[in-house]
């Protein structure tokens, strides 16, 4: 993705980046919630695989899969992201967004691991869920910077990013 973006953006071919990105988003969308749904749905058989020989390990790794799991869609889809906006030569708003991300899940760890006020410990689930929503945090952070309309993506591409996609609930 980001040397296909590179090779048109160079060459002011903008329709054409937008075209790549779209496809990518939509690709990896589908790869991405996929492995969510049967990394979801096998979680338990995963942990086995990893070698966890106690039913206390397989709890606890079952437990912690399922709740990244929730994540791995959204991750997925911010690293498109991310590469659209390095094949433009921005590197500096998928580092951001990949430092809020970690400084999200540093402050969420503790919070959902152990349970702070009204928020419950959660013990191993709480750090798979401190993950997924540091994961999730980092797509919407950079989903929102992707279509921005001042953002350096659209400046750069000397046109609105969104023009390029087309959301709509029919295939064709």
């Amino acid at each position: 993705t980001i040397s296909l973006i590179s090779r048109y953006f160079g060459l002011k071919k903008y329709a054409s980046v937008g075209k790549i990105l779209k496809s990518s988003i939509d690709l990896i969308t589908i790869i991405g919630f996929s492995i969510s749904i049967i990394t979801f749905i096998f979680a338990r058989n995963i942990v086995g695989i990893l070698g966890a020989n106690s039913p206390e390990l397989m709890g606890f790794g079952t437990d912690y899969i399922q709740m990244l799991a929730f994540g791995i869609g959204p991750n997925l889809i911010g690293w498109i992201i991310s590469y659209g906006f390095q094949g433009i030569g921005d590197f500096k708003t998928p580092m951001v967004a990949m430092l809020a991300g970690t400084f999200a899940n540093l402050i969420l760890d503790p919070i959902l691991i152990f349970g702070l006020g009204p928020i419950p410990s959660m013990g191993v689930s709480g750090a798979g869920l401190a993950t997924a929503l540091s994961q999730i945090l980092v797509f919407v952070f950079l989903f929102a910077k992707f279509f921005n309309r001042n953002s350096l993506f659209s400046k750069k591409m000397k046109t609105d990013i969104s023009k390029h996609f087309a959301f709509s609930l029919n295939p064709i």
